[in-house]
């Protein structure tokens, strides 16, 4: 074994603490890095040169308003990490912290500042030197990948894997896969994820683009349990393959082509679709598409949606891994907003809400008119909707029945209206609703209060007979706010 160096340096100061001044003796142990190319071990300056590029990557996006944690999760990085990450990088702006030079620790503080934030700087840059800050594979296994990549591979006849090299060092590709093609050698370099979203895609193919420049005759293919049809075209646009645990694969090398697509995904997004279409979560929806371009604070998103600032976050994260929200100085906002609601729509069913069925003998417009009227005299919350909504909102479908979220004691608002209940043949149906959010937007047409166009458009499009119709008309209005 090669002998070890260690360098100490001993550095004191004073730090005013009230009247009081304390003498504090600190001492820094730490074994000195090998020089490049020396017997003890190598340093490769392009990986510095990469885990510099990154950190100014992090502290430029945290300038811009992206949060800790939102950089956090898109580097895969702790909290903790990114903080340091960040002030590191805002102290080398200010010229607090002397950037290192030639691969060599920094061996020289200056204790000008209060004692912990020089602790915390120095261990964080400590941490930065040593380690650089790539992101984090947490998901499908290499065993998973490996077997799901042999599974594709069967596929050729004439092409044989010659050997599989699992990642040492973080920053490289997590496989390098060996084979060989009709007596002719190709290397994979393979990126896994956990996360097969647009954005997960986006950033896999960035890092297997910038492996292959210096690999020209390598392929570079992304790995994550399920890759969704955005992400698969990503991949393609960029020329790097895929293909994910369900099945589904796209490689395109040398005179080689395999592709299968359409396999469903196996694996329960349900808890994350929960967590999007919650009906909180959907709160926040209806704000960002009744608004479409503009852009929100967290604060101010969290407050007109009437929920906290985590889950904010959370939803903020779920659609930015869709690629359907950007951000610019001013803000998020929501970049594809027709993705968005369809997507929404998969999910929607206005049947969560209880429904009351009634009968009147009046005709439909005094219906509503009758409705509005006792609602106000009530000081009941309450907004139509559905066909009823679609005809004052984008006229085109004749309908026969009243449908209206109404806040409160149904019973009593449908015995003060006349409404008589029944179990057939109704023509008023009382909607009890199942969040307040179902009002957000709702304003007043023709004198009585109509739900917002994105509710309407939820609502109807699940209607039969002439839904859909009632549905395009009012997604021809919602697309003009586009």
């Amino acid at each position: 074994m090669g002998h070890e160096s260690t360098n100490t340096s001993r550095s004191s100061t004073q730090v005013p603490l009230g009247a009081l001044s304390i003498s504090i003796v600190i001492t820094l142990r730490w074994k000195k890095l090998p020089r490049a190319n020396s017997a003890a071990g190598s340093f490769d300056p392009f990986k510095r040169q990469e885990c510099d590029r990154r950190s100014q990557e992090i502290y430029a996006l945290h300038q811009q308003g992206v949060t800790v944690r939102e950089l956090a999760e898109q580097f895969g990085l702790s909290q903790q990490r990114v903080g340091g990450i960040c002030t590191a990088e805002r102290k080398h702006e200010q010229g607090h912290l002397p950037p290192q030079k030639n691969g060599q620790m920094i061996e020289e503080c200056s204790f000008t500042q209060p004692i912990a934030a020089i602790l915390f700087h120095c261990y964080n840059y400590f941490q930065h030197s040593l380690k650089g800050f790539f992101p984090v594979k947490t998901g499908a296994s290499d065993q998973a990948a490996i077997k799901a990549l042999q599974s594709c591979l069967e596929k050729i006849p004439f092409l044989q894997v010659e050997s599989i090299q699992q990642a040492d060092l973080p920053g490289e590709p997590d496989l390098r896969v060996t084979v060989c093609v009709q007596e002719r050698s190709i290397q994979f370099l393979v990126k896994i994820s956990n996360n097969g979203q647009p954005r997960w895609a986006r950033q896999a193919t960035y890092e297997l683009q910038q492996w292959l420049t210096n690999l020209p005759n390598a392929y570079g293919i992304f790995v994550a349990p399920y890759i969704s049809s955005a992400a698969a075209a990503i991949c393609q646009a960029a020329g790097i393959g895929y293909l994910d645990l369900a099945g589904n694969c796209y490689l395109s090398f040398e005179t080689i082509f395999i592709q299968n697509t359409g396999v469903p995904n196996p694996f329960s997004e349900q808890r994350r679709l929960r967590s999007l279409y919650m009906p909180k979560s959907e709160r926040i929806l209806r704000v960002l598409l009744s608004q479409p371009k503009r852009a929100w604070k967290t604060a101010d998103l969290a407050a007109e949606a009437g929920v906290s600032f985590g889950l904010v976050a959370n939803v903020k994260k779920l659609l930015a891994d869709r690629e359907w929200l950007g951000t610019n100085t001013d803000g998020m906002y929501l970049a594809r907003p027709g993705e968005l609601l369809d997507d929404w729509v998969k999910a929607y069913n206005y049947r969560r809400s209880q429904m009351h069925e009634f009968y009147s003998l009046s005709e439909i417009p005094a219906v509503e008119a009758g409705l509005a009227e006792t609602c106000e005299r009530l000081g009941v919350q309450y907004a139509l909707t559905s066909f009823s909504a679609a005809m004052r909102l984008a006229p085109m479908v004749r309908y026969n029945r009243v449908m209206a979220y109404v806040q409160g004691d149904l019973s009593a608002v449908a015995a003060e209206a006349r409404f008589k209940p029944v179990d057939s043949g109704a023509n008023v149906i009382l909607l009890a609703p199942y969040d307040d959010g179902v009002f957000y937007g709702a304003a007043p047409v023709g004198g009585i209060m109509t739900a917002s166009p994105v509710q309407v458009y939820l609502d109807v499009i699940g209607s039969r007979a002439r839904g859909q119709e009632a549905a395009d008309a009012i997604r021809q209005k919602l697309e003009a706010t586009w």
